[in-house]
């Protein structure tokens, strides 16, 4: 095995006490780091050159993916060997793989007239679900739209329950920040229109909706939808036909269906 580990024995060790503080958001905040868990995610996490910076297993994981270890230990993460009662503290997961990461935070920049916004976006406004934004970062990931906005005030995508939803699609989108929703969409539209995902008096149905690749869509919070500032500054709204009687659908499931019926009319679902 092509790398070396020291190994942690005590459910007390400082190193096990920090890495459990980081399901908090201020630490990860003070720190600038998270923690993520699985083989499938870390082997997203390393493929697209995420910093691991520390690296806890226990001994099966260490027979059955030396890979990882060896990959991560490559890139410089330091390793850690420790035992299934310390792991059970570390662990998010009731079946764990007994593989658990902390990787440095990478950027996420505002919004700005550099950025290329000539491919539309999609655009999540105070939606605080971590599994809804991180089924809608897998499903920009594999519908082929990949730049996605988010104001300061939806979950946080470096949250454990958002890392897990979006099964790596974290580290494949280019993400945005913005404070300020109305600035934002006047730049997107000097790029494309911008439709809010809403049900007004003048709101069309997705059918009638021609897009085109640099046209954005926006999606609002769960409970209240998108904010009267949205409705304002949008180019129009647009809704998803659905039988009479039907409760809203969940964001993220709005969300996919936006997203499929913009990639399938613009061709960015073929386009790879």
């Amino acid at each position: 095995m092509n790398f070396e580990f020291e190994q942690i024995t005590s459910r007390k060790n400082p190193g096990i006490i920090r890495a459990c503080s980081l399901e908090d958001k201020k630490h990860r905040d003070r720190e600038g780091v998270f923690a993520m868990e699985g083989e499938k995610l870390i082997l997203e996490a390393l493929s697209e050159n995420i910093r691991i910076t520390e690296l806890f297993f226990t001994e099966k994981a260490k027979n059955n993916r030396s890979d990882i270890l060896e990959k991560a230990y490559a890139m410089g993460a330091k390793l850690y060997l420790v035992t299934a009662e310390v792991y059970e503290k570390l662990t998010y997961e009731k079946a764990s793989q007994g593989i658990f990461a902390i990787a440095e935070k990478f950027d996420i920049p505002m919004l700005s007239e550099d950025v290329d916004t000539s491919h539309g976006m999609i655009v999540l406004e105070s939606v605080r679900d971590p599994s809804n934004v991180g089924a809608i970062l897998r499903s920009c990931a594999a519908l082929g739209c990949p730049d996605i906005l988010l104001t300061n005030d939806c979950a946080d995508v470096f949250g454990y329950k958002t890392l897990r939803a979006a099964m790596g699609a974290v580290f494949k989108t280019r993400l945005h920040k913005t404070e300020n929703i109305a600035k934002s969409i006047q730049l997107l539209r000097k790029s494309g229109k911008v439709y809010a995902a809403a049900l007004t008096d003048k709101a069309q149905s997705i059918a009638d909706i021609t897009f085109e690749p640099c046209d954005s869509i926006i999606i609002g919070n769960e409970g209240h939808g998108v904010s009267e500032a949205v409705l304002e500054n949008c180019t129009g709204s647009i809704i998803i036909p659905m039988q009479c009687g039907s409760e809203s659908l969940n964001a993220s499931v709005a969300a996919a269906i936006l997203i499929w019926e913009k990639a399938r009319k613009t061709g960015d679902i073929y386009s790879r």
